[in-house]
């Protein structure tokens, strides 16, 4: 793989960052504004103080989770991957054999795209899965 399967899932994540650093910068500019003004419209400000600060807190959390639940699902995937490419061929290839005596697989295997498969990492990590679970 060329690049890190965890650095392609982090990079998701550029969007939901950049939000959270523009709430930085509202944050800052609310509190400016309601340092010099009074009256209704310091309520505004302090309003809008809070649910920028409320969102923010939100999104961060929600950006941690993500980050966390990625450094996982990415080291699985990574050694998932790895078997994958290592073995993904004999597997289709015994799942083949198997499909000329069970009519089942050998409909399901009629239906499959293999182009689609052998062009995306997710799908080929989920087949040979699907594949493997075939032969037991």
């Amino acid at each position: 793989m060329s690049k890190k399967y965890l650095d392609e899932l982090m990079e998701t994540l550029v969007p939901q960052k950049e939000l959270a650093s523009l709430f930085k910068e509202k944050i800052m500019s609310l509190r400016a504004q309601i340092c010099q003004t009074m009256g209704f419209s310091n309520i505004n400000h302090r309003i809008d103080l809070i649910k920028t600060e409320s969102e923010l807190f939100t999104l961060e959390k929600v950006i941690n989770e993500k980050e966390e639940y990625f450094k996982k699902y990415a080291a699985q995937f990574e050694l998932d991957y790895k078997e994958a490419n290592q073995k993904y061929k004999l597997v289709l290839e015994k799942v083949k054999i198997k499909a000329k005596t069970d009519k089942v697989i050998e409909s399901y295997l009629k239906k499959i795209n293999f182009e689609a498969i052998e062009s995306n990492k997710e799908v080929k990590v989920a087949f040979y899965k699907k594949f493997k679970g075939l032969l037991t």
